[in-house]
């Protein structure tokens, strides 16, 4: 990938989300220039101000990022504006700080604080970034998806398969 891709594109409604939720779609040529088809960390600068976020795949040829509460704050545009966007790849993972609401879920919860530690940096990063970008009313909710998520269940039939072995022995 370059070193930067600079390109304008225009912000919209996401037709998956909330009737508020806005989002910017990519051209198929800046996704082809990205180093994978999959998720991105990169940092954005978006007329002019910086954001660290992610870029998502949508089906196998472009990719999307969320118009969040935090541009929303600094850049007061709405569906149909034309934003001038900045793309770097971001490779500062590790540096981000897990949110106290988070961290005091995960410190409950020993399992799914088991399996965070097991996510690769990218991969906590990009849980924390969907953390960070939730609106006030929306983030319990996620913390609560995301332990959820962390600490599966068993199953019904994982537990009569356990009991099975158990009574062989």
């Amino acid at each position: 990938m370059q070193t930067k891709l600079a390109f304008l594109c225009t912000l919209s409604h996401d037709p998956d989300g909330a009737p508020d939720d806005l989002i910017v779609v990519l051209e198929r040529q800046v996704s082809a220039a990205l180093p994978t088809s999959k998720t991105v960390n990169v940092m954005l600068r978006v007329d002019g101000h910086r954001f660290r976020t992610a870029l998502f795949p949508i089906h196998a040829d472009t990719h999307y990022f969320y118009f969040d509460e935090r541009m929303r704050s600094v850049i007061r545009k709405e569906a149909g504006s034309t934003l001038a966007v900045v793309v770097e790849l971001d490779h500062t993972c590790d540096g981000l700080e897990v949110p106290l609401d988070l961290q005091s879920a995960l410190e409950a919860c020993p399992r799914a604080a088991h399996y965070w530690a097991t996510l690769s940096a990218a991969d906590r990063w990009e849980r924390i970034d969907y953390l960070i970008a939730a609106a006030p009313e929306q983030r319990a909710r996620r913390v609560q998806h995301m332990i959820g998520a962390l600490n599966p269940k068993p199953t019904v039939q994982k537990l009569v398969i356990r009991a099975e072995i158990a009574a062989k022995l």
